[in-house]
């Protein structure tokens, strides 16, 4: 049976070498360490980000 360990967590990052730059090295290794599995971590594309803190909405360069 799959383990789980929390809850589904997101992050923002400005580009996927960012994330997966974050993904590897110490991050990996202990989680590995911890829970003995490699963790499943899904990339996906976001149309806009809201900006509570200034009131705007963010657009990525592509759709400017």
């Amino acid at each position: 049976m799959p383990r789980t360990a929390g809850p589904a967590a997101f992050y923002l990052w400005e580009s996927r070498a960012d994330a997966d730059a974050f993904y590897t090295g110490p991050w990996l290794q202990g989680i590995r360490e911890r829970y003995g599995m490699d963790p499943q971590i899904k990339f996906f594309h976001t149309a806009c980000v809201t900006d509570n803190a200034v009131e705007a909405v963010l657009l990525p360069d592509a759709a400017e």
